[in-house]
């Protein structure tokens, strides 16, 4: 016989369990909002207010970064179709530390010429090394994980002399740099200006989607007289590089940089120029001197115009170290183009729906396109390069760099021609 006693404890028990379980589930729901280390943003006053603390401020990124807090995300951000603050410090630091954006967006908002910023290949300067054009300016190690960006209009207006940035004079390479455009302007594998050797993290770029992007350039101010610096635009990264790592500092011990499970959904691009070199990529705009692996990326419903009056035709032989992009254009579903020889790029299980259209002076020396990757410029210089492209088998198809894949009317060649790697 059952006593009330007995009855009574088992109820207790129960309901223990019971609380024991919905606690579980709570902790497991709740986890990351009761993280100490999380600096939680809801909505889009706070995302302002961060903003303005962080561009007013000499080291916050690195603060955040050292004090091993992240930026975590507990509601959508609506931004209300308003031109957005880029998020780079007084002192010309980037994101260096983790936002989570814990399955929410960052949606409905603009950027404009007000927004251009100048960014060195070193955190902490400013200097006339890359113009970019993003929300995040520079990524130093930085990482975006769990994250939508959606309904973003990025526009450069008509006559703008900002697109392109002279560069010292006294610098072996001279010229100019063309604009960054993307999410991230500019990202560097590894933070503080080291090398992959150190113990420096990679950036990391995991489970983000970008959808409805739109990017219209038009620039008739001069004639660009870009050579091995383009304009280079992608919906999530303009340049991905680590200009640290050139020569013998990139081996194959380096770490590798990762860009996983990124959906591109709606990237439009509109570009109108008179001159100069173009990447458009449907992840990343340029990617060289780095090792990175580009995995898991969809990138589709996506058209990708560039209108390049300039007739002079691009030259790659790096062999003679006489690489010109001069006015070609390079178009890629995930990588617009690799311009430098040391690298080594994966592309794997990645699929692109494209449309490409281009209207070029000279169509038939000036234009490449793949369906992974546009533009590949390789040295045969094995002793100090690292130079390696690994397409997975269903993946081999990107232009060489002689012919143009895309005619002056937008008419895809059928058999876009196979890259053997070295």
């Amino acid at each position: 016989m059952t006593t009330t006693k007995s009855r009574n404890l088992f109820k207790v028990l129960a309901v223990a369990i019971l609380l024991s379980f919905v606690a579980m589930a709570f902790m497991a729901c709740n986890g990351k909002e009761s993280d100490p280390n999380a600096i939680k943003i809801s909505n889009y006053d706070e995302f302002k207010e961060f903003i303005q603390e962080f561009t007013t401020s000499d080291y916050l990124d690195l603060e955040i970064a050292n004090e091993g807090k992240y930026v975590l995300l507990t509601g959508d951000i609506d931004c209300q179709n308003e031109v957005l603050t880029p998020l780079l410090t007084k002192d010309y630091y980037g994101l260096e530390f983790k936002i989570d954006g814990n399955g929410h967006s960052i949606s409905n908002f603009v950027l404009d010429n007000s927004c251009i910023r100048e960014v060195s290949t070193a955190a902490g300067t400013a200097g006339a090394a890359f113009r970019v054009l993003s929300l995040f300016p520079r990524s130093d190690g930085g990482q975006l994980v769990d994250i939508e960006f959606k309904n973003v209009n990025i526009i450069v207006s008509p006559d703008d002399d900002q697109l392109t940035t002279d560069v010292d004079p006294g610098m072996p390479w001279g010229g100019t740099y063309g604009m960054k455009v993307g999410i991230v302007g500019y990202s560097k594998s590894t933070g503080a200006n080291e090398s992959a050797e150190s113990n420096n993290s990679t950036s990391v770029y995991q489970n983000v989607k970008l959808t409805n992007i739109n990017v219209n350039v038009k620039n008739h101010a001069a004639t660009a007289s870009v050579s091995e610096f383009p304009f280079s635009i992608g919906a999530l990264i303009g340049l991905d590089a680590d200009t640290t790592n050139y020569g013998e500092n990139l081996k194959a011990t380096s770490s590798m940089a990762i860009r996983q499970n990124i959906t591109v959904d709606n990237f439009n691009v509109t570009v109108d120029m008179p001159g100069g070199a173009v990447l458009v990529g449907g992840v990343v705009g340029q990617s060289n001197w780095q090792r990175v692996t580009y995995d898991n990326c969809v990138v589709q419903n996506s058209t990708f115009k560039v209108i390049n009056d300039g007739a002079t035709a691009g030259t790659y032989d790096r062999e003679n170290a006489n690489v010109k992009l001069n006015d070609s254009v390079s178009l890629g579903g995930i990588v617009g183009g690799s311009v430098k020889p040391q690298h080594e790029i994966i592309v794997k299980n990645c699929t692109t729906d494209v449309d490409y259209i281009v209207e070029s002076g000279n169509a038939d020396n000036n234009v490449n396109a793949g369906t992974m990757i546009g533009l590949v410029v390789e040295s045969n210089s094995t002793d100090t390069d690292h130079h390696i492209l690994d397409l997975d088998e269903n993946n081999k198809s990107t232009s060489t760099c002689v012919k143009g894949a895309v005619g002056a009317t937008g008419t895809a060649v059928e058999n876009i021609p196979v890259y053997q790697t070295k």
